[in-house]
């Protein structure tokens, strides 16, 4: 019969050496983990930036939005000033081809 005894020792040896084997990986690990950190932080703060740059973009989209429909407005009241001043330009020459045409 074997020593019980050694066999009992020599799973203890064999438990510590997988034991301080699996701490080793932890700890590498862990320190994996604290240089990730300042990255993920880095990453957060360019989320939050990037979602403010969209909400500017945003604003300033519906802000050229309206700007573009004021101009359209702008341009067809324009063009209805430029029909009446022709329509007025072209009784004034009318008017004035008459009163040329009176004999003194």
């Amino acid at each position: 019969m074997s020593n019980p005894k050694g066999q009992v020792t020599d799973l203890l040896r064999k438990l510590k050496y997988d034991t301080d084997t699996a701490i080793k990986s932890l700890q590498a690990f862990n320190t994996t983990l604290g240089e990730l950190m300042p990255r993920v932080e880095e990453v957060e703060s360019l989320e939050g930036r990037a979602a403010g740059a969209k909400r500017q973009f945003d604003d300033a989209t519906k802000r050229y939005q309206e700007t573009q429909a004021a101009l359209v407005d702008a341009t067809a009241n324009l063009m209805q000033v430029q029909t009446k001043l022709g329509s007025a330009a072209t009784d004034y020459q009318a008017l004035r081809t008459k009163v040329y045409a009176i004999p003194n």
